[in-house]
């Protein structure tokens, strides 16, 4: 009989993971997921995936490495985005919130005998890279700065013993059931008005 792998979705009841989720499962894959309570709406995955409310960061080392213990592949769909309003210093607050877990994650994983390490990353660390000359003081900024450094953490934990993947991913747009769109804001402001302005500037891009 061959054999089944079995991913780890950190963050299986957000947006991305979610997708994630029933991609992998499409896909033939068994999958693990860990994501924090509550449960955004009932029954939103199958009762084939093995799943656990609660703060991974929140485990022991020992006990992550137990969790992933029966996984071939681990997808990081979690941490803070750049919607989150952090009290100064902001820099302190992703790297906090991004860097530290995903490097110690990454180190488990390796431990635990996880042979594929993905991070769900930002089109931030993208254009701060395309950027570096034209725009140098872009990558300096705290979102885009420590998005690179996850990056960089993630590699090497990874070297030598687990392939680490980085999906530098670009605005996504959907819907999943018990979640708000995250543009459901700017439509309600939208609708029903003749005339909305569109000002001069960008959105974080």
């Amino acid at each position: 009989m061959a054999h089944i792998s079995k991913i780890f979705v950190l963050g299986g009841t957000g947006f991305l993971g979610y997708y994630t989720t029933k991609e992998l499962l499409a896909q033939g894959y068994q999958v693990k997921t860990m994501a924090l309570p509550p449960m955004p709406a009932d029954n939103l995955l199958p009762s084939t995936v093995e799943l656990s409310l609660g703060n991974i960061n929140e485990l022991s080392d020992a006990q992550v490495v137990d969790l992933l213990s029966d996984c071939d592949g681990f997808m990081y769909a979690a941490g803070a985005d750049e919607r989150a309003l952090p009290e100064a210093p902001a820099l302190s607050f992703y790297y906090h919130a991004n860097v530290l877990p995903t490097q110690r994650l990454a180190r488990l994983a390796r431990q635990a005998g996880v042979k594929n390490f993905v991070v769900f990353g930002s089109y931030n660390a993208e254009f701060a890279s395309l950027w570096r000359d034209t725009y140098p003081d872009y990558q300096l900024q705290p979102y885009p700065n420590t998005r690179l450094l996850q990056e960089q953490v993630a590699f090497a934990e990874g070297e030598g013993a687990m392939t680490v993947t980085v999906l530098r991913l670009p605005y996504i747009f959907g819907t999943m059931p018990g979640r708000m769109p995250l543009w459901k804001m700017f439509v309600d402001q939208i609708r029903n008005q003749p005339v909305y302005p569109a000002l001069k500037g960008s959105t974080s891009l």
